[in-house]
């Protein structure tokens, strides 16, 4: 026994199309003079005969109309594939793409509220970032305004011809304790934004961004310039220690070296860098 093999989409079409036009061909036939040979006792037979051809031709046409409607729905995604009977089932093709279709679009939909939810956090990130640096920098300014006076002071009690050391001591004895205070009072204020500076710094290596290392050296580079202040008023109000001590001198000098000039250039330079970072991943973000 021949096993016949399975119908493809396109040998489905053929057969439809030969199954018309034999049921035409026997149309004519009925209807034409060729079929007045028949007996007049088979007329009754060719009048359901007749019937019977007509009702057959509207069912293969609906039929050819599920199966060009489910071809150009489905047939791309069943190129080259064999059905298991002859017949399309085009409500059971649709229903069994269905669940598919679905998880697609839902699994599509997932990535893109996770893309624009991390696209947020991002953004929340890096407007917190600026807006924390600005301030910073903003108050950051009252303490470099009183260290610049403090370093006038300095220099205006340093003995003709002698070191800047010398005339940090003398200074240090008779001012130390009130220009400490000052200063001491503004860095106590804006402390809670030199914590939160650095805490951004840290937060900012879970978003893995290209390029991060270089903006959060930035960013400690402008903290620290906090200790720096905070380190020289801690000196400055040490009135009884003994500057005679090489350990107390050479931590003196260290001091000294903190001022307002140095600070104003490591916060320009790093705000800079940290600007342009995020400008960059702006770009990223909204391009």
């Amino acid at each position: 026994m021949v096993v016949q093999s399975k119908p493809t989409v396109s040998s489905l079409a053929d057969q439809i199309e030969i199954l018309k036009l034999q049921i035409h061909e026997i149309s004519k036939t009925l209807l034409s003079g060729n079929a007045a040979d028949l007996s007049k006792q088979n007329a009754s037979e060719l009048v359901k005969l007749h019937g019977l051809v007509d009702a057959l031709t509207k069912t293969v046409d609906t039929l050819s109309l599920k199966f060009d409607t489910w071809q150009s729905l489905v047939s791309p995604m069943l190129v080259n594939s064999q059905t298991a009977t002859g017949h399309v089932d085009l409500l059971t093709a649709i229903q069994s793409l269905a669940p598919a279709v679905t998880a697609v679009i839902a699994f599509i939909a997932l990535k893109n509220w996770k893309r624009q939810d991390r696209a947020k956090r991002e953004a929340e990130f890096l407007d917190s970032l600026i807006d924390v640096t600005h301030e910073y920098m903003v108050e950051l300014s009252k303490p470099i305004t009183c260290l610049d006076s403090d370093r006038l002071g300095i220099t205006s009690h340093t003995p003709p011809g002698g070191q800047e050391i010398d005339g940090a001591v003398i200074y240090i004895q008779k001012n130390g304790i009130q220009s400490s205070a000052r200063l001491l009072d503004l860095l106590e204020k804006m402390q809670p934004l030199a914590i939160r500076l650095r805490s951004l710094g840290a937060k900012g290596q879970v978003f893995n961004f290209d390029g991060y290392i270089e903006c959060q050296n930035a960013i400690e580079m402008i903290a620290w310039q906090f200790d720096r202040i905070e380190a020289f008023t801690a000196t400055l109000g040490s009135t009884t220690w003994n500057w005679q001590h090489p350990e107390v001198r050479a931590i003196l000098e260290k001091v000294l070296t903190t001022t307002p000039d140095d600070i104003r250039q490591y916060l320009q330079k790093n705000n800079v860098i940290i600007i342009e970072f995020v400008k960059r991943i702006y770009r990223r973000l909204y391009s």
